[in-house]
């Protein structure tokens, strides 16, 4: 990414909100065609392990725009994994289910994660449709931060560096992983290897704050 504090933030922005985006939505050719761009897939080249697969995801996501099946497909991969809760297929995207809240809170105020976070998302005045402690909230919560320093000209990065410790770092690496190990589908094999070398990436930045 970037050195450039305004444009790693603009950077950080795009990825928080298409991760967000990639985990939570059933994929359709409107949004891929949104992907389907040469500086976005130069982008997203850095934060894969190996470069040739930035090329392979480029032609996935060309079939997928070419042919309804396959795009049909996927929306199957997508509902079986992180929809449809069959043990043998589903990975949970809550991060209810990684922590164990009674390890997390900090207080008597709440009783779970999901109580919590809306509580905080409540300072600012905001309300989620899906579930509070789902990755693509959470991540669209600190893409909500990370704006704030952008079109406000206010320093949320503290905000953003406790947030990010108790609610990200500690379980969204393992969530990858799990989509790494358990998931066959490349499109979403090497968005989670996307997301886990940004959320590293992530974790220096805020070892400095």
């Amino acid at each position: 990414m970037s050195n450039n504090p305004q444009t790693q933030n603009l950077q950080r922005r795009f990825l928080y909100n298409l991760l967000s985006d990639i985990f939570i939505l059933k994929p359709e050719k409107e949004f891929l065609d949104k992907i389907h761009q040469k500086d976005i897939y130069t982008f997203l080249k850095s934060f894969l392990d190996n470069h040739q697969d930035i090329k392979e995801l480029e032609n996935y996501i060309t079939s997928l725009m070419k042919n309804d099946n396959r795009l049909i497909e996927l929306g199957l991969v997508y509902e079986n994994t992180f929809v449809i809760p069959v043990a043998m297929y589903y990975i949970p995207p809550y991060m209810s289910a990684f922590i164990n809240y009674a390890n997390l809170r900090s207080n008597n105020s709440f009783y779970t994660i999901s109580e919590e976070l809306n509580s905080l998302y409540g300072l600012y005045g905001l309300h989620f449709d899906y579930r509070s402690d789902h990755l693509s909230v959470i991540f669209s919560f600190m893409s909500y931060l990370i704006n704030m320093d952008l079109s406000e000209n206010i320093s949320t990065i503290e905000e953003q560096y406790k947030f990010f410790k108790k609610y990200i770092v500690n379980w969204v690496e393992i969530f990858f992983n799990e989509v790494l190990q358990r998931c066959d589908n490349k499109f979403y094999k090497m968005f989670s290897n996307i997301g886990k070398n940004f959320i590293a990436l992530e974790s220096n930045l805020m070892k400095e704050v």
